[in-house]
């Protein structure tokens, strides 16, 4: 019994180092492009032959070159295009335009596959949120995709009014050589920065917010003697004598954008329960793609409290809130 576990060990090692010469082999074959007149370079099988392209979706609208490589049963594809599209969405924030690249993608660059299924098959097509990912200052996302029997990755960033989109298709067929290409991609003077394990949500300011103090904030003592309190500052939760109370904390709104990508998470807030009863300044600690961030920070605005207090008068409290987005 001891001999034959023995010889299962051994074949078992045998073949996850067979697997891995492999995929070393495999992935070793790939060649690095960056074509002539563009900023990135990427690993791809072999050399693609550039080819001219223009689409268009809902308020995006971009024209470019794609380039593309079939190999082993594998689809290997980059778009560099220019957002032209852009002198009209100047005032969107990153997110918004991730959002927009994300329909494009599902609604425009990936219809052709899909407009091959069966309705039966149709019905299971769905492309997924992973993460966010940067790209030094490029912001980008991460999906992943099943049409019909091809399963797939999705990777794109933005920077300035230019747009990158990787799609790798079958990614499951050859998948060292799939991570190797997606994970290879570089802009010229940028190093990559992941976030896509974070389960979603970049860091930064959200609706209604803006770093640095808010209205009446600060820990100093402005406006007060020494050894006086200043009434008119924002205090934490642990200076104030009576926390502010929760009276109404209304739902966020679950988007329909969301539900098409699979969002969930949950979306972190730092924001101001004012004396007054008004809550702003409102910060994005962590926040969730296609519309979920801007659902938390529009719930918080409408939240229902008693004032915190400090010495029976009514005072000013820092708050972290949170809504969490699950799919039911």
């Amino acid at each position: 019994m001891i001999t034959l576990t023995r010889l299962a060990f051994l074949l078992l090692l045998a073949s996850l180092c067979f697997v891995k010469v492999s995929a070393q082999a495999d992935t070793s074959s790939l060649i690095k492009v960056a074509p002539s007149g563009e900023e990135f370079s990427v690993l791809m099988p072999q050399q693609p032959t550039p080819k001219a392209i223009k689409k268009q979706f809902q308020s995006l609208s971009v024209a470019g070159k794609l380039y593309a490589v079939e190999s082993a049963g594998v689809s290997f594809r980059v778009w560099s295009l220019k957002n032209q599209s852009a002198s009209n969405s100047q005032s969107s924030s990153a997110d918004d335009l991730l959002d927009a690249c994300a329909d494009l993608v599902w609604e425009s660059l990936l219809k052709p596959e899909r407009n091959q299924l069966s309705e039966q098959q149709a019905r299971y097509a769905h492309m997924s949120y992973i993460g966010e990912h940067r790209l030094g200052a490029a912001s980008g996302r991460d999906y992943s995709f099943v049409i019909g029997a091809q399963a797939g990755e999705v990777r794109f960033y933005i920077t300035g009014n230019r747009i990158y989109i990787l799609i790798v298709t079958n990614f499951s067929q050859d998948t060292q050589a799939s991570q190797a290409f997606i994970n290879s991609f570089t802009l010229a003077g940028m190093t990559a920065n992941s976030d896509r394990f974070r389960g979603g949500g970049g860091i930064g300011v959200g609706m209604g917010g803006g770093i640095g103090p808010g209205r009446g904030s600060g820990a100093g003592t402005s406006g007060a003697g020494a050894g006086e309190i200043d009434y008119n500052r924002v205090f934490s939760s642990r200076e104030v004598t009576q926390k502010a109370r929760i009276l109404a904390k209304p739902e966020a709104a679950y988007t329909e954008s969301a539900r098409k990508y699979g969002v969930v998470g949950t979306v972190i807030l730092r924001a101001v329960l004012y004396a007054t009863g008004e809550v702003t300044d409102i910060h994005v600690i962590k926040g969730l793609p296609h519309g979920l961030t801007r659902a938390a920070v529009e719930a918080a605005h409408r939240i229902k409290f008693m004032p915190a207090q400090v010495n029976g008068r009514a005072v000013s409290q820092y708050i972290q809130i949170e809504y969490n987005f699950n799919l039911y």
